[in-house]
């Protein structure tokens, strides 16, 4: 065997050994010299998601009380379906009808969606679900019209 091929990748290996030291000592300090910036996003993080959900809450107390679904720019109540039922009746059913050892609950919603069985099931109820969204993009709500 040639004693100078196994000397090279022994070299090479020591080679990627130091490199990999100093690329993670460079990434240490790139990171402690960052730390501000993380720091700023967390806390904006934190901040976008309280306001947000506040907003939230704002806009479906506001539909609630007037039935609006467009309570403020880029703010919309989106209805989504809702299946509500007890579970135990429905693992029965799943039992009766051969679906499972256990409610499969994905498999079980869709099911009862797709065939409109509600007059034989009729521990389900379909309820509404509003929910509030906010647009990605708020600027182009907020945007002064530039004259022609």
């Amino acid at each position: 065997m040639d004693i100078t091929k196994i000397k090279a990748v022994a070299e090479l290996r020591q080679n990627l050994a130091l490199a990999k030291n100093i690329k993670d000592e460079a990434y240490e300090a790139w990171k402690v010299h960052n730390s501000g910036y993380f720091a700023a996003v967390e806390t904006l993080t934190a901040l976008v998601q309280e306001a947000e959900s506040a907003l939230r809450s704002e806009a479906l107390a506001e539909y609630n009380f007037t039935g609006n679904k467009a309570p403020g720019p880029g703010v919309a109540i989106k209805i989504f379906e809702k299946l509500e039922y007890d579970p135990a009746e429905a693992f029965k059913w799943a039992c009766k009808h051969e679906m499972a050892l256990q409610l499969n609950v994905k498999a079980f919603e869709k099911y009862v969606k797709i065939s409109g069985l509600l007059t034989d099931l009729a521990f389900v109820q379909f309820k509404d679900d509003p929910q509030a969204q906010i647009a990605q993009d708020l600027s182009k709500y907020f945007e002064e019209k530039k004259e022609k």
